[in-house]
């Protein structure tokens, strides 16, 4: 094995270890599984505007492709987040936002861990004050196991409300095309006109 190490005092560090073995780069670990595996945070700056982090695969599977893991290793529980993706920027308009703003944020979220129930939640940001960042969409399956259907709720009232339809929206709507395929079962129902011009008389 490689091993590249700095000494403070007389205490050494192991820095970076190449295994001979695999040849297999740690950083942060003496015994990496992967080509290169890091235990810590890391950076990357980038001076593009495309391909900063491009995933490539030569295999020709079918069920085979570049994908990226968020992984928890401790285990979950109740109203736990397994992962978050952040989209962040200064901007120069505002002049109180000396310090990046998240824009826009995807959360994965466990509303019960007994039922394996998730969820992704979708969260805004409209303004620079308390209260700014927003919930908007909670998307998550509903029914019983293999019978499950996928959800989405529209403005959620709290973290983890899951939808009680297919499609939940708590506010107004707006539809400029046809609606179709609904059979009505609740006063509430929306309906439309070729159901209610079949229905007349």
């Amino acid at each position: 094995d490689l091993i590249l190490g700095t000494r403070t005092g007389s205490v050494n560090y192991d820095r970076l270890h190449i295994q001979g073995n695999t040849g297999n780069v740690g950083i942060g670990t003496i015994s990496p599984d992967a080509k290169l595996e890091v235990i810590g945070n890391v950076k990357i700056a980038t001076t593009g505007v495309s391909d900063n982090l491009l995933l490539t695969s030569a295999d020709t599977s079918a069920s085979s492709a570049p994908d990226i893991v968020m992984y928890r290793t401790a285990a979950i529980a109740d109203s736990d987040t397994l992962g978050v993706l952040e989209y962040r920027g200064k901007n120069g308009m505002v002049p109180s936002s000396a310090t990046p703003l998240t824009y826009n944020a995807l959360y994965s979220r466990i509303v019960d861990a007994s039922a394996n129930q998730s969820m992704l939640s979708i969260n805004t940001n409209k303004g620079n004050g308390a209260g700014a960042f927003t919930q908007a969409v909670h998307i998550a399956a509903i029914g019983t196991n293999n019978s499950a259907t996928g959800a989405i709720l529209i403005n959620p009232s709290s973290d983890f409300e899951l939808p009680a339809y297919n499609l939940d929206v708590k506010g107004t709507g707006n539809f400029t095309g046809l609606v179709s395929g609904i059979t009505p079962v609740d006063p509430a129902n929306l309906v439309t006109k070729a159901y209610v011009d079949s229905s007349a008389g």
